[in-house]
């Protein structure tokens, strides 16, 4: 890829981590030229984390998810992309403007999958406004029936009982075990049961509404279960929609990448949307750490600053029921993780058929993230 001139214009489509970490990385790289950053939400770029946490206990005002703020760059907010000429180098708006580039950054994110049906209290967690609409009914005590049993369900399902709230989980599989493997997706469903939340392992066909309005969730195996709101986390999917015709290698995947996370000649992609080369196929990996690492790289390879492929290095938390789990690396299957010496809360690694250290996670435990790594790079 031709790096971006030094006064080149570099344009940013995206509004969250991913892209707010790209135009930082620009002007600490010393980029000259014009940098913008377009966004569909009237926010400047905020965090994600806080909206199933403190924003959503109402602890922290939704203010305070804000990143810091993004100096020399252009911020156009509240105006969606909703085409992409590659070829002419230009980003279509949905106000009718076109906004020209040297180079593209495409983190657009995802937004939340849903359910249809359950009127109008069915609600999702992607935004600011999602958090604020939730939290309050939340604090008001309305019932809560989650849909799903990963991270996001889990969590939110942890705020309703800290907020005293009755909760009813539904999920298909176990409990966050997809991410943290049967060990430890057993001792958070402990801690949920302990809280005082009905957890039901059971696929929901479909969501209706009741007589009074509420939803109500349709199980595979016939029964009906409601709540005065329903949250529901199934996963998200990636916001490609608005490339459509671009000819860029998008679809329900995500936005295919190189391992540079080169798309196109003068496109990089960063974040949610990014549908990451691996093993198995081109797969999108939506955690915080993720995007901040794959933004870095991309400004890297657009400025012709870095040769270096993306390393993917998976790095997860979470904070529910009590607990604050961190993981790097990965679990494997249903083997039995050995627990590492301590001085505070609990240290586990998982290693593969080879003894080779896959994954280590810190359970109520102080330990650094880059200590937790250097247990995979040791015997």
């Amino acid at each position: 890829m031709t790096p971006v001139p030094a006064d080149g214009r570099i344009v940013i489509v995206g509004g969250s981590i991913a892209a707010a970490t790209a135009a930082r990385s620009l002007r600490n790289r010393g980029h000259a030229g014009q940098v913008t950053l377009i966004s569909s939400e009237d926010h400047p770029p905020y965090a994600r984390p806080p909206l199933s946490k403190a924003v959503l206990t109402g602890t922290d005002v939704p203010e305070s998810a804000y990143l810091p703020e993004l100096e020399g760059v252009e911020l156009l907010l509240g105006v969606p992309a909703v085409g992409l000429d590659s070829a002419a180098r230009t980003v279509a708006l949905a106000d009718g403007r076109e906004v020209g580039y040297d180079g593209l950054v495409i983190a657009t994110g995802a937004r939340a999958r849903t359910l249809p049906g359950g009127g109008d209290r069915v609600y999702t967690l992607r935004d600011l406004g999602d958090a604020q609409e939730l939290g309050q009914l939340m604090r008001q005590g309305a019932r809560l029936l989650v849909v799903g049993g990963g991270p996001l369900g889990m969590e939110v399902a942890s705020v309703g009982r800290e907020l005293g709230t009755e909760v009813t989980l539904v999920s298909d599989t176990p409990p966050m075990e997809a991410l943290l493997g049967a060990h430890l997706s057993g001792l958070l469903v402990e801690a949920a049961t302990a809280a005082g939340v009905e957890i039901i392992r059971q696929p929901v066909s479909e969501l209706q509404q009741d007589q009074a309005g509420r939803p109500v969730a349709v199980l595979h195996d016939g029964r009906r279960v409601d709540g005065d709101v329903a949250f529901v986390a199934i996963g998200c999917q990636p916001n490609v929609e608005w490339l459509a015709g671009s000819g860029l290698a998008a679809g329900p995947r995500g936005l295919e990448v190189d391992e540079y996370l080169r798309v196109a000649p003068g496109i990089v992609a960063a974040g949610d949307v990014v549908a990451f080369p691996a093993e198995s196929g081109c797969r999108r990996t939506p955690y915080w750490q993720s995007a901040f690492d794959q933004a870095v790289t991309a400004v890297e390879v657009l400025l012709g600053s870095g040769d270096a492929p993306h390393l993917p290095r998976p790095y997860f938390w979470t904070e529910q029921f009590g607990h604050h789990v961190k993981l790097v690396g990965s679990v494997v299957g249903d083997d039995a993780p050995e627990e590492v010496p301590a001085a505070a809360g609990t240290v586990l690694r998982w290693r593969n058929s080879d003894g080779a250290p896959v994954g280590a996670a810190g359970i109520d435990c102080p330990l650094s993230i880059t200590k937790l790594r250097k247990l995979l790079a040791s015997a």
